[in-house]
């Protein structure tokens, strides 16, 4: 149902009151009068509706920005964002949890996605033809996502709404977008004769769901989920990806909120985006601002971050060979700026740590760097992070870190500038 605001309300039955009056005590009079009457009416009650719009219009100037941004989100907005739900399980909608302003977009290559809006809902006494969606059971969460799409590229692009997902624990417990629970001529779909063929200029919204067993949805809860965006292509092959996928926190709940605007004072590497641990602060300095040179190509050190972690319990056995003491992880945010004729693999770029003056070096740890993007052409300017990890009873005994870089390579592992390195002190402070 609407939600109508209350003076808007008020206002509105005065008015109507005030025509029924009119029209009694018109009666026995011509015509004429009667229509002159109702027109003077339906003036009075288009005026009140413009006073409704001025006072919500001031209202909207007034509020302050917090208040705007606690708006987009509610625990227990009234308005279903999928209808449509309730009239297909046939269940009972309780509202959990919506976000009118997530704040997603990301571009692919001149493709354009964005989250509108997403809503949490949980649905009880199902249809039993519904309950294979929640492995048997009469209950359930469903997330639905409204989602837009502008293409831009320059030519077809292809899409598919599985290349959309909730991640979890790791990258394998993930749903991914369908159009389950959504109404006919309401789901994401592209306009193309094929499947998931976006044409240049072509604008499209509509929605994808996400289900969750009871189970499963508790889970979820207790860490911190993202959206996850899988980049397409050019070609229904889906041969080579067109621009690069996405990561973005995905709060289901008010206190997913709190955990996700914490997550976002770490340095964004595979650790965080892919709730591979829990991070707690040791030590960091940022904006450093160090800039050194390998040819053409600029490397500034921008910050670094050294952080107890502790792994989620999917991710545990990644880490028994560090000992039960603890772990620590040292993440290096670089920008590297590429001014050479060549691509740079970000892939086949080494860091090696070199601990108190070569007492040992260590090697990054790739599998916990992001991949967002896989190399850098000529021209181009981008973030790279550095991962490195180390046991804590270990850690604890180290005095001096500095980094080393090179040499870079292209994205077939071809040595770019004969082997030339450079080296930051990393600043560190117990």
């Amino acid at each position: 149902m609407k939600r109508w605001d209350s003076k808007r309300k008020s206002l509105l039955l005065v008015s109507f009151l005030l025509a029924v009056m009119l029209v009694i005590a018109g009666c026995g009079k011509k015509e004429e009068t009667a229509k002159k009457d109702n027109q003077e009416n339906e003036k009075k009650v288009e005026q009140t509706d413009e006073s409704a719009k001025d006072d919500d219009k001031d209202k909207d100037e007034n509020q302050s920005d917090d208040d705007k941004q606690n708006e987009g989100t509610s625990p227990a907005n009234g308005e279903e964002l999928n209808p449509y739900i309730a009239e297909d399980t046939e269940g009972d909608v309780e509202i959990i949890f919506s976000n009118n302003q997530p704040n997603i977009q990301h571009d692919m290559g001149g493709f354009q996605l964005t989250i509108d809006a997403y809503q949490v809902v949980k649905v009880t006494d199902i249809h039993e033809r519904s309950t294979i969606s929640f492995d048997g059971d009469r209950e359930g969460y469903i997330v639905t996502a409204k989602v837009s799409i502008n293409n831009q590229s320059g030519g077809d692009y292809f899409f598919n709404t599985m290349s959309m997902g909730i991640q979890g624990t790791n990258p394998y417990d993930s749903k991914y977008g369908s159009t389950s629970f959504v109404k006919q001529g309401e789901e994401l779909r592209a306009k193309g004769e094929r499947p998931g063929q976006y044409a240049n200029g072509e604008q499209v919204t509509g929605f994808i769901t996400f289900k969750y067993t009871v189970a499963e949805f508790e889970e979820i809860l207790k860490i911190s989920p993202k959206f996850v965006i899988q980049a397409g292509s050019d070609n229904e092959q889906f041969k080579g990806k067109v621009g690069e996928n996405g990561t973005f926190e995905f709060p289901l709940s008010e206190e997913g909120i709190k955990k996700a605007a914490e997550a976002q004072a770490f340095f964004q590497d595979s650790i965080s985006l892919e709730n591979i641990a829990e991070k707690t602060m040791i030590y960091e300095e940022k904006n450093i601002g160090t800039s050194k040179k390998i040819g053409d190509v600029t490397i500034k050190l921008d910050g670094v971050q050294f952080t107890d972690i502790e792994p989620t319990e999917a991710n545990k056995p990644s880490f028994r060979n560090f000992g039960d003491k603890g772990v620590v992880a040292l993440t290096v945010k670089l920008t590297i700026d590429n001014k050479s004729q060549d691509t740079i693999g970000y892939f086949f770029t080494n860091g090696t740590l070199i601990v108190d003056e070569n007492r040992y070096r260590v090697l990054s740890t790739s599998q916990l760097e992001p991949d967002t993007q896989r190399e850098l052409k000529p021209g181009e300017s981008n973030e790279k992070l550095f991962v490195f990890l180390f046991r804590k009873d270990e850690f604890s005994i180290f005095e001096k870190f500095d980094l080393e870089i090179g040499p870079l390579r292209d994205s077939d592992g071809k040595d770019l500038q004969k082997g030339r390195k450079v080296e930051f002190e990393i600043p560190y402070k117990k």
